[in-house]
């Protein structure tokens, strides 16, 4: 072999290897069985419901128009301008008198669906084990009655991307760019409705799949004195929701742990995320957080041995 084809094939190789590692960092092209969307610095109890899913070894993109931000080992990170180009629209989208990027997520996540095909899950979402959905069309669950107007939540969203329901969740979901709406308008209201004109509502998934602790509930993960009830409410749930909204409306501090001997603490310590919290509750301190919204306690643990866990 000459100089000049030595030259050429050490040239070829350089080329080869400076590629090889550059297709590593690139998000992966086949689209995720799981995506979602978070907009700024993941604080730890949302960091830890996402941890649950590469837990489980289910595959799961988070999409962000951050430059930077800390995601769990196992999570993909992908740029949310690939699926709504306009970050604007953010801070365009209004819930019960303030920016809700809450309500902003719906449209992406309609978006995202007709672009990918990805099934959606809220980052309030922990994974119980790993489902699997490869196989199916249509993926939601109710979290109310039939009877109710917000029966279907889209906290677990799967859809034919190219089905008509995605393309009228969009365009709703754009005209409300800008209008100061009640909560959930265009997100479980707008499914539920969706559903029944479209013929699917009798696809959805009964409440224990995917909401096995109902929204009135959402303490109940929190405190030890509800552990068995929320440990035989999950048992054969695919999915817990743990409603980010009425953590915000109770003051919960995020960046501390749920209490020793709480579900959620004990998913914390199990899927390695602990440490990222700044404290732990006092079970009697995170009780008294949350005393105005603690209205049913025929579930709570009498035994001394639960109750006394701090």
């Amino acid at each position: 072999m000459t100089s000049q084809q030595s030259q050429q094939v050490n040239g070829l190789q350089r080329a080869k290897h400076f590629w090889r590692n550059f297709s590593r960092r690139l998000p992966r092209l086949r689209p995720p069985e799981f995506a979602t969307f978070w907009n700024g610095p993941l604080d730890s109890l949302t960091y830890s419901c996402l941890a649950s899913f590469p837990y489980y070894g289910a595959r799961l993109r988070l999409y962000t128009y951050a430059a930077d931000i800390d995601v769990p080992d196992g999570v993909e990170i992908a740029d949310a301008r690939s699926i709504c180009r306009d970050e604007t629209l953010v801070g365009r989208y209004i819930a019960d008198g303030r920016v809700s990027n809450a309500k902003f997520s719906n449209l992406f996540r309609y978006e995202m669906i007709q672009q990918t095909g990805s099934c959606w899950v809220d980052t309030d979402i922990i994974c119980l084990h790993k489902p699997d959905f490869s196989n199916e069309a249509f993926v939601f669950g109710r979290q109310l009655d039939p009877s109710d107007a917000s029966s279907i939540n889209n906290a677990v969203l799967k859809l034919p991307k190219d089905h008509r329901i995605v393309a009228d969740l969009v365009d709703r979901a754009k005209a409300s760019v800008d209008l100061d709406q009640l909560w959930g308008v265009i997100g479980p209201t707008l499914l539920t409705e969706m559903t029944k004109v479209h013929g699917l509502d009798a696809q959805a998934r009964d409440i224990p799949h995917f909401y096995p602790i109902v929204f009135d509930h959402f303490w109940k993960p929190l405190l030890p004195d509800y552990r068995r009830a929320v440990d035989k409410a999950t048992h054969d749930a695919t999915f817990l929701h743990l409603w980010h909204e009425f953590f915000r409306r109770s003051s919960y501090d995020k960046s501390a742990c749920a209490p020793v001997g709480s579900f959620f603490h004990d998913m914390c310590r199990r899927v390695g995320t602990f440490d990222r919290f700044s404290r732990v509750y006092e079970a009697s301190e995170l009780r008294t957080v949350l005393s105005g919204w603690i209205r049913d306690d025929a579930d709570r643990e009498t035994d001394p041995g639960v109750t006394d866990l701090k």
